[in-house]
């Protein structure tokens, strides 16, 4: 038995200089994979987002960055879940102050189709002031983020060897419909998750415009 296709979005918050910083990223079940139900297997990708995602971010991230929660939910299925994890103690792995919660480094990641709506970005806060040179980050310092955004991609890959769900871009405006209620409602097709197949660790540093101190993103 097999969980029927279904479309996951984890939410992942970090705390930096007062700021409140999310990253999102949605999953899509493997085809043939062998959980027996949508909790089990959430709770199986929630723990390898842990090693194959957490990890590695906080690997090129300073100190003054602390891991805050990581919100799991399917967006389809025959029953709605939420696997909510808070953190205590977890911070990034680089020893060193920390440019402004809104400089972030840039992890770009493609699909095999061209189109804003089948690529899609991951802002990593907490950039170390010893990662930066001018504008962009350090020769070292870009090979760090691409080994480390390599990592994710291998193991959550759709042709990586394991059995949870693969990392895809989600649009909303290829793959939700609103449904007028009442209440008003999406439904999401998982569809249209489109699997990643590679990036570009994007050499500036960015900023996050609308990252306002005492609001989150």
């Amino acid at each position: 038995m097999a969980v029927d296709d279904v479309l996951y979005r984890c939410n992942i918050s970090w705390f930096l200089l007062g700021q409140n910083c999310i990253n999102s990223f949605f999953f899509r079940s493997k085809p043939g994979n062998t959980y027996v139900d949508i909790p089990h297997e959430m709770n199986d990708l929630h723990n390898n987002i842990g090693n194959d995602i957490l990890n590695p971010l906080r690997n090129i991230m300073s100190n003054d960055c602390q891991l805050f929660s990581s919100v799991l939910v399917n967006l389809n299925g025959s029953q709605f879940y939420e696997d909510a994890r808070s953190y205590t103690g977890q911070y990034g792995n680089v020893i060193g102050a920390s440019m402004p919660s809104y400089c972030a480094k840039v992890i770009s990641w493609r699909t095999n189709y061209r189109g804003r709506r089948v690529h899609g970005r991951t802002y990593v806060p907490g950039v170390p002031h010893s990662d930066v040179a001018g504008n962009g980050l350090s020769t070292p310092a870009q090979t760090n983020l691409h080994n480390n955004a390599q990592t994710i991609l291998d193991n959550l890959s759709i042709d990586s060897r394991f059995s949870y769900p693969y990392f895809v871009v989600y649009s909303r405006k290829n793959g939700a419909t609103l449904h007028p209620g009442p209440p008003p409602y999406y439904s999401y097709d998982s569809l249209a998750g489109v699997p990643i197949t590679q990036f570009v660790a994007d050499q500036y540093i960015y900023t996050q415009r609308h990252r306002l101190v005492g609001r989150g993103i």
